[in-house]
Order: structure tokens, then sequence, then C-alpha cells
């Protein structure tokens, strides 16, 4: 038995298409049908439909949404989107090849998703995997989509950082990488004693002739319920006093990464207008995939020697589950 909970009758398409994806994770056939969801459904309603034509009716507009939903996941991961539905739209099937490196995005933003708002896993998450999803496997995939988003290259600034540098030998090879920014030799004045990272996770940036780059981008990783309060603006201007030694030549601009798959229009605008940009689940799963690209052509990016980490999460976390 999948160790996923039945969803309930007030959920929105995104949660049920998410049940589903959960489903054919952890099922041994790598598949969910979507009829069991129904019958799923069906159970909770409190009395059932006399008129048959309108229970029909209502079956037929929740697997429209349901498959739109899905539609558009697949659509918005450019290929990385590690579902596939059947033809006749019975079945969710996991991949074939759902282990490959293209796909880690997608699988760790659909299990973080729900780790952040323990509302679809029928077990206790093992606090060591969340802390090395917080710690470490979050910012990674992170790392990789806004560098693949600016089609260049990536700095991972967050703390802890996986090989124990400082943040300014975190800058410096940046630097290195035609980033464009001159690093200090030491913090600013005003820079607090126990300052880890400045409130920037990961700094990213377009690959140039030379630099300056044509845009380089500021990074916020969240991926926990809120999210909504750190837009990492609010630590830009800071941060640039305290490590630049000059002011940023060309084009800045703004990224949160989340999880989650925001599908509210009101809030997914909002919130564009607080953070510059969300990379939310879809996104991160495009951009991750064409950082992958990028590496594969050459170009160096922090944290591309963790994959492997991210894929053994994935595993580990998938074996607990089933245990």
């Amino acid at each position: 038995m999948e160790p996923v909970v039945t969803p309930s009758l007030d959920d929105s398409a995104s949660t049920l298409v998410d049940w589903l994806e959960l489903i054919a994770f952890f099922n041994q056939f790598g598949l969910a049908r979507l009829d069991v969801l129904q019958a799923a459904l069906d159970e909770q309603e409190p009395e059932q439909e006399d008129d048959i034509g309108e229970r029909d009716r209502k079956i037929e507009v929740l697997l429209e949404a349901i498959e739109n939903e899905i539609d558009e996941r697949r659509e918005y991961c450019a290929g990385g989107y590690p579902f596939e539905l059947s033809d006749d739209a019975e079945e969710l099937n996991l991949v074939d090849n759902w282990e490959d490196d293209q796909f880690v995005f997608y699988i760790v933003c659909l299990l973080t998703t729900h780790i952040a708002s323990n509302k679809l896993f029928d077990f206790e998450v093992d606090e060591a995997i969340v802390q090395r999803l917080r710690n470490g496997i979050f910012q990674v995939i992170s790392t990789i989509a806004m560098g693949g988003m600016a089609r260049g290259s990536a700095a991972s600034i967050g703390w802890p950082r996986q090989r124990g540098e400082d943040l300014l030998e975190v800058l410096r090879r940046a630097a290195r990488r035609g980033s464009g920014f001159s690093v200090r030799d030491q913090p600013g004045i005003y820079t607090p004693p126990s300052e880890k990272d400045g409130g920037i996770d990961v700094i990213s940036w377009s690959a140039s002739d030379r630099p300056p780059p044509e845009i380089l981008y500021f990074g916020q990783v969240a991926s926990g319920q809120n999210w909504r309060g750190k837009p990492v603006q609010v630590f830009v201007e800071a941060f640039k006093n305290n490590y630049f030694e000059f002011g940023l030549q060309g084009n800045q601009a703004y990224a949160t990464c989340i999880p989650f798959r925001e599908t509210e229009t009101e809030v997914w605008f909002t919130q564009h207008t607080h953070h510059g940009a969300l990379l939310d689940r879809t996104r991160l799963s495009k951009h991750g995939r064409v950082g992958l690209q990028l590496i594969g052509e050459g170009s160096e990016m922090d944290e591309m020697e963790n994959i492997p980490q991210v894929k053994d999460w994935i595993s580990e976390f998938k074996n607990r589950a089933l245990a």
C-alpha cells in the first residue's frame, strides 16, 4: 500500500494531481489510476447524488480539471516532468527513466511540498531527511536551476555551504567565472559579526564574452511555507555594500525558488511584484534541465558535483517511506 492519505473533496485539482503523482512514485508498478481517486472522493460524499446526470457531469468536470493540470505541468516543465498520462487518460505513469538527472528537480519539489504542508504523507518523515533537504538538497537544485535561467553560471551562497568555504571565497570564485563584480578583501565594517550569507542564497549570471554579464540574478531559496515573506531584494543593497568593492555594473534581477505549484492567479501575480520572479516547481524543473545541459557543455556551476547527493536523497526518502 502506498504511504499516501486520501485527499479531501475540497482539495484543488493541483492537490489531486499531486496525490496521483505521489501514488505513482511510490507504487511498485509506477502507476496511479484516476478511477481509484474518483472512488475515494465518492466515498466522502455526504449522500449519493440522486440525479445520475448531475453526478456524471461533476465527475467529468473534475477529470477535465485534473487532465488540464497534468497537461500544464508537462508543458511548463519542458522535458523535466517525470510522469505521463495514458492515452485513455485513465492512468498516470511514472516514466521508466525517472531516475535520470533531468527529473530530480521535479521529484524533490513534489516531496518537499508535502513535507512542508504535512498534507498527503501517511507517515512521519524522518528528521534527518528533512535536515538534509533544508541544509543542502534544495539548495543544490535551486543553484543549478538559477544557472539555467541565467543561461550561464551560478554561485551557491546560502548557509550551510557544503564545501566549508567562507562567503568571500565563494564570491571570488564567482568573479573568476565572469560574474562581473569585484570582491572586498574583508567584509564591510557594518557587516554583522555572525552573518553567514547576507540573506542571499544564490547568485547567477548570463554567459558573456567578457564581464560584466548582461544580467545578474540574486536568489532566495525558500523550501518552507513562509516563502511569501522572504523576498531577496531587501538584502541586496546591504550585501553589495558589505562584500563588493565597487557598485554593480549591468542589469540585476531577483528570484525566489519554491517547491510548490502555485495555481492561484492573484497570488502568482502579486508575489511576482514582491519577489521579482518566482521559480516554482515547474520553472525549477525547466530551468534545472537547461542548467544540466549547460554543465554538459562545459559551464561551471557551484553544486554541480552534488547531483548524486540529490539522487541518493530521493532514493532514501522512497525506501524509508515504503519500509
